[in-house]
């Protein structure tokens, strides 16, 4: 009994021993584990903390992207300023080769064109930044190309690389996170009667002899003028991107360039009377708030949802052709208008290589719209009339019914005769607009949000020198967008305001006068140099 007693004692002792190993077993277990869960937490905050870093300087990047054609040398150096305010490692790392992005961005780039540039490498962290980022590239994996992707040179790329030392466990973990930026262009809230595009051209702007150009608005608010070139083609000491010549002025609310941020900025302009003087824009503004408002292509980059009114009416009218729902004119009317003809209302395929409007005769167009083979010209005292009643005294309505769209597939219009057209856009797929002569014009652009073209005076792609002369009898109100041309603009001591927005690629004033663009604040496109978006 006694010894049976023992052996059960002997039994006891030994389980009690076994739950302590088991319990420190156990414990161990629960350590290694909490330690795994420790540091694998922490390394989700770090990545987290990298890819917030990560959106954050390809936010920074995008922000300072230029032009298609301008380098991305700014928004490497953003880049490098938010990594180096945010990572104290970064401080003492020397700054990266940013020069390294100052090629011309190609316009569809692939993967030979792609540039990076190692930000820093310390061991710890490894970063990189990238531009472009052509479609396909491996930063954009993981998600399908959207609509808001935008073009390969608007994107700017960052990659994030960390391994990271595990603070409760052996060994290490690498993290890898990136972001791309893209920049959206040309929204803001700037109003700018005039606008000149030119990229690179040395005297965007000159005026000459002593006339003084004036922009502002018509209803007070601060008028600017906007010049995006850098300079780059000046190459001479006194070649400027802003010239005066002679006694001429310039007044405007303000004068913002482009050239003056860069290395060109000694080129920018010459001294004269500039009130105030010009100041340093932070970017090119480009073509684009025009063109997403009137040409919007998700496929190209635009922001909206379109539709692309411009593609859609180049596409409806054709290059040939009598467009569906048209009349042709010559079933109606011969090439060579003499005395008083009122047109019924409709829309119109004037299939005439020039169409003549005689002296002293008038043709007017009641209402719709008109496509022209070749050009309109006008002689002496003859006039052109659109959106206006029949009859020499037959007044022409500020409110049409319905705007009309003048469609011209080549050649000029010319200012000879006298021109009132209320309400009407121009298209002009090839030739130029010239005022000329003394006669009188009075041209609207449409003036209905409806409309596809609504506040759009004028739409051309054509490279040819366009020629406006303000005078006591010339009165255009709207949008006049020209982006490859060069404007002459002229004045005469009486001249009334212009009250047209005009976008250009350079332009150039002379006269002994002073000519006002003055336009209407609801009828411009109001500007900026745009805000970035992240797309991955």
């Amino acid at each position: 009994m006694g010894s049976e007693r023992s052996l059960l004692g002997r039994r006891t002792a030994d389980d009690s021993g076994a739950v302590i190993v088991m319990f420190a077993a156990a414990m161990g277990a629960v350590l290694v584990m909490m330690a795994l869960v420790l540091d694998l937490g922490a390394a989700r905050n770090d990545r987290a903390s990298d890819q917030v870093a990560a959106d954050a300087m390809a936010l920074a990047g995008a922000a300072n992207l230029g032009g298609s054609t301008v380098t991305a040398e700014s928004a490497c150096e953003a880049a490098w300023s938010y990594l180096v305010v945010n990572l104290p490692t970064a401080a003492s790392a020397p700054a990266p080769d940013c020069a390294s992005f100052r090629g011309v961005c190609a316009p569809a780039p692939t993967a030979a064109d792609v540039r990076e540039v190692e930000a820093i490498d310390d061991g710890e962290y490894r970063i990189t930044f990238v531009h472009p980022v052509p479609d396909g590239d491996e930063l954009l994996a993981g998600q399908p190309a959207g609509t808001n992707d935008g073009r390969p040179c608007d994107r700017f790329g960052v990659d994030v690389e960390q391994s990271r030392a595990n603070q409760w466990t052996s060994g290490d973990v690498d993290l890898d996170v990136d972001a791309v930026g893209r920049l959206v262009r040309g929204v803001g809230q700037i109003e700018a009667p005039l606008v000149l595009l030119s990229e690179h051209e040395c005297i965007a702007l000159e005026v000459a002899g002593s006339g003084n150009l004036s922009v502002d608005t018509a209803s007070g608010e601060p008028g600017y003028i906007v010049i995006d070139s850098d300079g780059q083609g000046c190459d001479g000491s006194k070649k400027v991107v802003l010239r005066l010549v002679g006694n001429g002025a310039i007044s405007a609310d303000e004068i913002a360039m482009w050239a003056l941020a860069g290395p060109y900025a000694d080129q920018a302009f010459t001294s004269g009377v500039l009130d105030p003087p010009p100041i340093a824009s932070s970017g090119p503004v480009g073509r684009h708030a025009v063109d997403w408002t009137y040409d919007c292509d998700p496929a190209a980059g635009c922001p909206g949802s379109g539709p692309a009114h411009i593609s859609e009416l180049e596409a409806r009218i054709g290059t040939t052709g009598t467009p569906e729902g048209f009349t042709r004119w010559s079933s109606a009317y011969g090439c060579k208008v003499s005395g008083q003809v009122a047109v019924p209302r409709g829309d119109w395929h004037i299939d005439c290589p020039q169409l003549t409007i005689g002296s002293s005769s008038t043709l007017t167009f009641t209402g719709g719209d008109i496509v022209t083979d070749g050009p309109i010209s006008v002689n002496g005292s003859g006039a052109l009339r659109v959106n206006c009643q029949a009859g020499t005294a037959g007044a022409c309505l500020e409110n049409p019914t319905d705007p009309s769209t003048l469609y011209m597939r080549s050649g000029d219009l010319v200012r000879n005769g006298d021109f009132e057209m209320r309400e009407t856009f121009v298209y002009l797929a090839a030739g130029t607009f010239r005022t000329a002569g003394n006669s009188a014009m009075t041209w609207t652009a449409p003036d209905d949000e409806a409309y596809p073209f609504d506040d759009l005076l004028v739409w051309t792609e054509s490279a040819e020198e366009i020629v406006l002369t303000g005078t006591a009898d010339l009165y255009i109100e709207g949008i006049f967008f020209a982006p490859e041309a060069h404007i002459r603009l002229g004045g005469t001591a009486d001249a009334a305001a212009m009250r047209a927005q005009i976008f250009a690629s350079t332009a150039e004033f002379s006269g002994n006068a002073t000519l006002s663009l003055r336009p209407e604040e609801d009828r411009m496109i109001r500007i900026g140099r745009g805000r970035p978006l992240l797309i991955r």
